[in-house]
Order: structure tokens, then sequence, then C-alpha cells
């Protein structure tokens, strides 16, 4: 297997690859489906067992940090405000 593991092969066919070291690689299984509607169960199984699953890339939206911050302190400019919470200027200036 650490033969095939090598930048020349990088292109191969998981078959051509079994050939070459005489190992079984398993598939990812679908149970038959293809692929768009394999995800698109998946993906309802998801919503339906996790009701907030996250939105977006996964991070948090700053908006109510910034927001919260600038009711307790109004005169601080956007410097200082991204400076205090640990965030770029230009997240400071998108909820301002």
């Amino acid at each position: 297997a650490l033969e095939a593991y090598d930048k020349e092969y990088y292109n191969f066919k998981i078959d051509d690859i079994e050939h070459l070291t005489d190992i079984r690689i398993e598939r990812n299984k679908r149970n038959g489906r293809r692929q768009d509607i394999h995800l698109k169960i998946a993906r309802m199984t998801r919503d339906i067992l996790h009701d907030n699953w996250r939105e977006g890339n996964g991070r948090k939206s700053k908006k109510e940090l910034v927001k919260n911050y600038i009711k307790k302190h109004q005169s601080e400019n956007p410097t200082q405000i991204a400076s205090a919470l640990k965030i770029s200027r230009p997240t400071v200036y998108k909820y301002l």
C-alpha cells in the first residue's frame, strides 16, 4: 500500500491501485443511490436530528458582539472597538 502512496500514482484509479498492491480498498457506500439523492437524504436527516445546525461556515457571527459593545462604549472609534474585541476593523465597519 505504501508503494502506491507516491506522487506518481496520484491519478490512479482505485482499481489500478488494488491491482498493483493486491490489497482490497473499501468504497464509500451510498446504498446504491446517486450522490445527489444520497446527500439530500443525509442533509434532511441531519436537519431533523439537529434543529440548530450551524449555518454558513460554522463560525458565529460577530454582529451581536459588535452591537452590544457599541451600546456600552459609544465614544470609541472602530479601531478601538476592533482591538478590544480582538476582531478586524473591516468586521467592525460591517456592523456599524
